[in-house]
């Protein structure tokens, strides 16, 4: 499930480089390569590539020093996308469709050989992994449930691989006329800090923290000038996040820094 924002980044990328005589127009410019986690060591990548057949779509694949290959045991999927591997590159994540046409969240580890479902609870409509502990054993994501209405919410989830199944982490609590929804998308290598972003009004989102599985706190506080919106990545000890953010003061969005002492600073000039 590609979002609309990196539409709109592929969009104009295909329409910068065609504008530079120096590249020829990409085929399938909306399905591009694009690697999303690194190993710690940087030996492999992880990410998707366009499969070269409309029926597969985007395959979850791992580049490293011999080049380009699909993770294995993707038989029973299709258009598959990695979001997230482990230190030593031994479990990878992600999301991909089945053959039933079903969204699942997934993960891969060389014993299985396999992608594997992440059990989510609730029967959900699609699920995407996007994050998984240094140690391969805690996996977080998002999965989106529909509603009686038709209308649809989407839940973090925290998964230990010890466990039968992940857990929805809790949702945070928006005005009476917006629903909650969140997603998370790190997790510090103890798998006790978890982020990702939480609906805070109608339409607004903001960047929030899940510690050792309680509620969601957020990283910026409403007087605050910078103004944490999501939450990209996570060190391994789970002291420093960056992500998006919005100066309150001149309107313009910028990446922003922050730190369990110093809290959100800006890190555009």
């Amino acid at each position: 499930m590609k979002t609309a924002w990196l539409s709109a980044a592929l969009l104009g990328a295909f329409y910068s480089l065609m504008g530079q005589t120096q590249f020829a127009p990409l085929p399938y410019f909306s399905r591009p390569a694009e690697a999303n986690a690194i190993t710690r060591d940087g030996s492999k990548a992880v990410g998707y590539s366009y499969s070269g057949t409309a029926s597969a779509g985007n395959a979850a694949c791992w580049w490293t020093s011999a080049g380009i290959a699909a993770v294995p045991g993707q038989q029973d999927w299709y258009d598959t996308s990695a979001y997230g591997i482990s230190a030593d590159g031994s479990v990878i994540v992600g999301e991909g469709n089945s053959t039933l046409g079903t969204q699942f969240a997934w993960y891969w580890t060389p014993q299985a050989g396999q992608l594997q479902q992440v059990p989510v609870p609730g029967g959900p409509y699609s699920a995407s992994a996007r994050g998984v502990t240094g140690d391969g054993k805690v996996v977080v994501g998002v999965a989106t449930f529909r509603l009686p209405d038709n209308s649809f919410q989407s839940k973090a989830f925290r998964w230990d691989r010890s466990q039968a199944a992940a857990v929805l982490l809790p949702q945070y609590t928006p005005p009476p006329n917006a629903a909650p929804n969140s997603a998370a998308t790190g997790v510090s290598d103890d798998g006790r800090r978890v982020v990702g972003v939480v609906l805070v009004s109608l339409g607004a989102y903001a960047a929030a923290r899940w510690d050792d599985g309680g509620n969601p706190a957020l990283f910026s506080q409403g007087g605050d000038t910078i103004q944490a919106v999501t939450a990209n990545a996570i060190s391994p000890d789970g002291s420093l996040v960056v992500g998006s953010a919005v100066n309150t003061v001149t309107g313009k969005g910028m990446a922003y820094k922050w730190t369990s002492p110093g809290g959100g600073v800006a890190l555009d000039a």
